[in-house]
């Protein structure tokens, strides 16, 4: 758990087996929120977005 401000974040993990993150919580602050994990060891098939949806943020900084 950790703490700055009026924002604390708290992170599970596992208490059994291999020591995977399960959930990340944000209470207080500017974007309170969380996020669970699942589906651990599972393949996972990624698509690259075309050419016309990538940004050059090289370009972006000029």
């Amino acid at each position: 758990m950790g703490k700055e401000g009026a924002e604390t974040q708290t992170l599970f993990v596992s208490a059994e087996g291999e020591p995977y993150v399960l959930r990340m919580t944000g209470v207080g602050g500017k974007e309170p929120g969380s996020l669970e994990f699942s589906a651990f060891n599972e393949p996972v098939t990624v698509t690259p977005p075309s050419a016309s949806e990538v940004m050059d943020l090289d370009k972006l900084k000029r």
